[in-house]
């Protein structure tokens, strides 16, 4: 069991490692997980295969994801009915690299313009295609291509027209995050989704229901937070407690919170009282100063995976995993 299929790429994400981890929470017996730190959700996903009986504590303090994760589990056909729009009612009428790009550019300035977040739940929404001007799409496929390039760069946005649904917000969300660069959350100084387009095939898909499936699956199992993972206060008998925080100075703009050492070190202090009573687990880079933090339990080095973390200041960086099993939940 070292394998799942992430919702999408995500910096500093660790599907690749699950291999690496596995004889770690091999043969544990925890009754609830808790997820500090969920970015993409891929580590809860893992824990839901390892321990399918025990309840999940997914928590991430990114407000966008957080809405994501809250309508796959609340409103599941909606959302997949949202997605297969996109995939099939408007990536169908762009083709080419070039057209899905200029798509992406569209839907992350119509995300951008969304005014609220929440999630509004609407029963018999079931049908998207009042979220696109047909009529607008044929005129635009009657112009020249110096005409369509021309009305592109003067209002990206003239040729779809979504209403303000926060379903189809999300939506278009998981959408961007699935087509962004490398699985970067870069946002402008306004607060706005500013990632650049990573679209590495003409016929790249961003619904694939499969992937969906076995996260709502996950979700069902799981109790949802969007907070300070000081504010989660959970401690339960026979919990796994699972901490992957940004790590130290990771480039701006990459995650909500940017951790510094202050912030780092606030963070092993809380996660050594933990372990006085519960089973603890902490990924990072390797680094001395955090050996010394996280004094009495074990770890694990290993060389990084994927590019993010693989160099700092022109030298290797290698992962880290530190780790408490409690008797309570060990094999």
């Amino acid at each position: 069991m070292t394998k799942v299929k992430p919702l999408f790429r995500y910096a500093g994400g660790k599907a690749k490692l699950l291999k690496k981890y596995a004889p770690f929470f091999a043969g544990l017996r925890p009754e609830y997980c808790v997820d500090y730190f969920g970015g993409s959700g891929t580590m809860s996903l893992w824990f839901h295969q390892l321990y399918p009986d025990a309840k999940l504590y997914l928590n991430e303090k990114d407000p966008a994801l957080y809405n994501v994760f809250t309508c796959l589990k609340d409103d599941y056909d909606n959302f997949c009915n949202a997605m297969y729009f996109i995939e099939e009612h408007i990536s169908e009428n762009f083709v080419g690299f070039a057209s899905k790009k200029a798509l992406y550019y569209m839907i992350r300035q119509q995300y951008n313009a969304f005014d609220e977040i929440g999630i509004v739940k609407d029963e018999e929404l079931d049908d998207f295609s009042h979220l696109i001007d047909q009529a607008l799409i044929d005129e635009y496929y009657e112009l020249t291509e110096e005409e369509k390039n021309e009305l592109y760069w003067a209002d990206p946005c003239k040729f779809l027209d979504f209403q303000e649904d926060a379903i189809y917000k999300h939506a278009c969300y998981l959408f961007l995050r699935k087509m962004g660069f490398s699985g970067t959350n870069e946002r402008n100084r306004h607060g706005e989704y500013s990632s650049a387009a990573g679209i590495y095939s003409p016929t790249q898909s961003c619904y694939h229901p499969e992937v969906l499936a076995d996260f709502k699956a996950m979700l069902d199992y799981a109790e949802l937070h969007n907070q300070d993972y000081r504010d989660l206060d959970i401690h339960l008998p026979r919990t796994l407690h699972y901490f992957d925080p940004p790590y130290v100075n990771t480039g701006k703009n990459l995650f909500v919170n940017r951790f510094d050492w202050e912030q780092t070190e606030a963070l092993c202090e809380y996660i050594q009282r933990v372990s006085e009573h519960s089973t603890v687990f902490m990924s990072h880079y390797d680094h001395p100063r955090l050996k010394k933090l996280m004094k009495g339990l074990h770890w694990y080095t290993f060389p990084g995976i994927g590019g993010m973390h693989n160099k700092r200041k022109g030298e290797s960086v290698r992962e880290i995993l530190f780790y408490k099993v409690h008797p309570s939940i060990a094999g």
